[in-house]
């Protein structure tokens, strides 16, 4: 089957599905911590390391200009994952943000129906490099806005709605994964 077909039939999936991404936290949760020392548990996987399976991955970390942040994340990998994404919670969930893994490089979208809480979605490519984020609103009736990654992407994060408002990031935020 033609990378265009099965692209756009992930798309539709997540379009469909709900807002496509995973799981997300609860506010009791600390959804962003810093690290006191360096990650001991779990290797850090370097931007242009290959990662055996995206089931070892627990955290992202964001690096920015000023601070690297960590994520403590919930996977979403197969289409029905990301299909459903957060549709029909009410709490963002256990984890501090929700990490959509497509099987290759796509324009993806992503819509709010079902999820009554505000998200902020990073767009994340395969050099793991951000690149566009945006916040998306909740909505209860069809037809939702939609939010889009403005070029193929391999990732997208999905964190409670304010994170990027209290992380300002700026340019060229790369990504790593322990």
């Amino acid at each position: 089957m033609d990378a265009r077909i099965i692209a756009g039939i992930v798309a539709l999936l997540v379009l469909v599905g709900g807002c496509a991404s995973e799981k997300m936290m609860p506010a009791k949760s600390a959804p962003v911590s810093q690290p006191e020392t360096a990650a001991e548990e779990s290797p850090v996987v370097a931007p242009d390391a290959v990662v055996q399976s995206s089931s070892d991955i627990t955290s992202v970390v964001l690096h920015t200009k000023d601070e690297d942040i960590v994520i403590e994340v919930e996977l979403a990998e197969t289409d029905e994952e990301r299909a459903t994404g957060l549709s029909g919670r009410t709490v963002f969930g256990d984890k501090g943000g929700m990490l959509f893994v497509f099987p290759e490089s796509a324009p993806v979208s992503f819509h709010m129906f079902g999820v009554p809480f505000l998200v902020d979605v990073l767009f994340i490519g395969e050099d793991m490099v951000v690149k566009n984020m945006a916040t998306m609103s909740p909505c209860s009736r069809e037809p939702c806005p939609q939010w889009h990654a403005r070029e193929p992407v391999k990732y997208a994060l999905e964190v409670p709605g304010g994170f990027i408002k209290n992380h300002p990031m700026g340019r060229d935020v790369t990504v790593s994964f322990q």
